[in-house]
């Protein structure tokens, strides 16, 4: 096994048991879900079960101001997961795909937005016994089945509801780039979309890493025409073996000139390092630019 794919299987979630990942501690469920309450605890977030026709899916949300009118959003920010903990090595699944790092987690709580919430991907957080209509194909070959962004844009629509805001603005993380722009292809209130080391040709992913196809998902790059007109901002790492920039190049060929298309690469960024620690910053940058 090269070290390039050595460190795709760690920093997915799909090698941790390989002497590669000798590093990371691999936490419980029970520890994994501890750890994401307490991270949007720490910032007053509510914790909310969003139950679709076919999953139920777990958010943390921003509280709602006790006077409404001190919380006048127009636009709702989602954050959405990366695909967590999907694999225990490159042969077999995991039991459970909630995060051992949320990432998008951690992002979304330091956004200053009036109206913020993060979704979680199906299954993860949910305790085995009260988990609808999990198994191991929802976070690995059926990822990013239609399924899947049905209840991904059930779950936006909820949390919609929650702040009676009249758009979104979807933000993904590595695979939950990939949802969110599924989800904006088939929505007419997506304001933009911001991806962070996102996962948005899954084909040419899989071929570039020689895995396998994702033989039940859907490919954000097979919905170009759909999202032409959406304004895009795609943060990529320079240092990232996992999504490196030729993915969202790849993604971004399908797209007329004239669409509304930023590419920003940071070039000693990798996966998963410095997006958390300096997200803040990044962010706040770019909400004075046009998306």
């Amino acid at each position: 096994m090269t070290a390039s794919l050595k460190n795709i299987l760690c920093l997915t979630g799909i090698g941790l048991l390989l002497n590669a990942c000798s590093s990371f501690s691999v936490l419980s469920v029970t520890e994994r879900i501890a750890q994401a309450q307490q991270i949007a605890a720490q910032h007053g977030w509510q914790s909310v079960l969003i139950k679709t026709e076919a999953f139920d899916l777990q958010a943390f949300a921003k509280p709602l101001a006790t006077n409404r009118s001190d919380q006048v959003a127009d636009t709702l920010q989602v954050y959405l997961e990366g695909d967590g903990h999907a694999w225990l090595n490159s042969q077999t699944p995991s039991d459970d795909p909630s995060p051992i790092n949320p990432v998008a987690l951690r992002l979304a709580v330091q956004d200053s937005s009036p109206a913020v919430a993060y979704l979680g991907r199906p299954c993860q957080y949910l305790q085995a016994e009260t988990a609808r209509n999990c198994s191991e194909s929802n976070w690995t070959t059926h990822r990013f089945s239609p399924d899947v962004i049905r209840a991904s844009s059930t779950a936006v629509d909820a949390l919609k509801t929650r702040y009676q805001a009249k758009q979104v603005r979807l933000i993904g993380y590595s695979g939950g780039a990939a949802v969110a722009l599924l989800v904006a292809a088939q929505r007419h209130d997506v304001e933009a979309v911001i991806t962070v080391a996102g996962n948005l040709d899954t084909a040419q992913w899989t071929r570039h890493h020689q895995l396998m196809p994702l033989t039940g998902s859907l490919n954000p790059s097979d919905f170009s025409s759909q999202l032409t007109g959406i304004a895009q901002t795609h943060y990529v790492g320079g240092a990232d073996s996992i999504m490196p920039p030729l993915n969202a190049q790849s993604y971004l060929a399908r797209f007329p000139p004239a669409q509304k298309s930023r590419l920003i690469i940071m070039p000693a960024y990798a996966h998963v390092c410095c997006w958390a620690e300096n997200w803040k910053l990044i962010y706040e940058r770019k909400q004075g630019q046009n998306p």
